[in-house]
């Protein structure tokens, strides 16, 4: 069937090429006549008639708009291959060849060949690895650690507790079938501190129209797909040789700066008002909320994720040691994760299908195991996978 599609798609590309060049043939004649405005406007209209039918058989126009299934995911990204150098990012004089997956679906490390119970993982960057090659992903190896089940990398880049809600409800419902998933994995905490302030991005969902149709070009658009892969290849590679701190602290670059050796200690109370964040004690109970009602025999497991740089006495003492003193990145994680506890305890602590694990008390991860500040390289995402591996009822 494959075959046959591609063979149609081709034919009616050589026709309409065909046609393209015949009419070229008229419209040199016409010009040599003197028509020369209607030659030029024959002209614009063949090139954007040429664009379109490209659009159509080669975009996802068809399978997204006509079948009336376009969910808008922003950063998700579907049927490609990506292939990076990761030298720099590695601070390697030797060439570090990453190769960046995502299936029809949108997914890495997805066995669709396999009849096994599913484990969904979600999260943001840190889950998704983009830097990290096929094989060596937290999920990839937890697929060798526990091969009972196929471990998914649901992972899409700067989203939050927020657009995982959204997630939920317009992508993982209509992607999977909820029966075949047995646990789902929320890797998560870096991305909610901004969700504190009650600040929504981009990666979430679209702050603007202007923004959203540059998603759906981007999601749709066969030109725009292929235009966007090279600028980011282009612009990945300047970036990299960068060093302002002020904007890589949670973004895809080397650590120029060391962390500091003493740091800032931060400090909570114990009986931190939820009413102060109270958005986002509504985005964390949706989130839990939404995913029961698509996935309701699913079990959820949150784990509160570990970064290097937050060295955590306890719940309620953290000491950082980011170089960026002025962020209170730490003492933010900290309140996210004292926001969620309490929330679990109030709600959700006698649902046996809703577990939460506090791995940021553990020192799982060093800042060896990180090529910035909270990515994690090959050695980090063993250790992730080690201490997801650990978990009982995984077992």
């Amino acid at each position: 069937m494959k075959f046959k599609n591609r063979y149609k798609k081709n034919f009616f590309l050589e026709q309409f090429i065909s046609i393209y060049i015949r009419k070229l043939k008229q419209t040199v004649t016409r010009f040599k006549s003197g028509e020369k405005w209607q030659v030029f406007l024959v002209n614009i209209l063949i090139f954007l008639a040429l664009i379109g039918t490209i659009e159509i058989l080669f975009g996802s126009w068809r399978r997204n708009f006509f079948n009336n299934n376009y969910e808008q995911i922003p950063s998700l990204i579907k049927s490609a291959t990506l292939k990076y150098d990761g030298k720099w990012i590695y601070s390697s004089n030797k060439s570090v060849p990453i190769i960046y997956r995502r299936d029809q679906l949108g997914y890495r490390s997805r066995d669709s060949k396999l009849n096994k119970p599913i484990v969904l993982t979600i999260g943001g960057s840190t889950t998704d690895n983009r830097f990290t090659s096929e094989g060596d992903t937290w999920q990839d190896i937890l697929d060798i650690k526990l091969p009972k089940y196929d471990f998914i990398n649901g992972g899409v880049d700067g989203q939050s507790s927020f657009g995982h809600s959204i997630s939920i409800a317009q992508w993982h419902s209509k992607s999977l079938k909820p029966e075949n998933v047995e646990f789902i994995i929320f890797y998560i905490g870096i991305n909610d501190t901004l969700l504190l302030r009650s600040e929504l991005t981009n990666f979430d969902i679209a702050q603007s129209k202007k923004r959203y149709f540059k998603n759906v070009l981007k999601d749709n658009s066969f030109f725009v797909n292929r235009l966007l892969i090279l600028r980011n290849r282009i612009s990945f590679t300047f970036d990299l040789t960068k060093d302002n701190f002020e904007n890589v602290q949670f973004s895809h670059r080397k650590r120029s700066i060391d962390f500091l050796e003493r740091g800032i200690e931060y400090k909570i109370s114990k009986s931190l008002d939820l009413s102060s964040y109270k958005a986002y004690e509504d985005i964390f109970i949706n989130l839990i909320s939404q995913t029961q009602k698509y996935f309701p025999k699913t079990n959820i497991l949150i784990i509160q994720q570990q970064v290097p740089g937050c060295k955590f006495k306890n719940k309620s003492i953290v000491l950082d040691i980011h170089p960026n003193e002025n962020s209170r990145f730490c003492e933010d994680l900290m309140k996210v994760y004292t926001v969620q506890e309490k929330i679990f305890k109030s709600k959700f602590h006698n649902d046996n299908k809703v577990k939460i694990y506090p791995m940021y008390l553990d020192s799982y991860l060093s800042e060896k195991d990180v090529y910035d500040y909270v990515h994690t390289n090959k050695n980090g995402s063993k250790k992730i996978a080690d201490y997801i591996g650990m978990i009982k009822i995984l077992q």
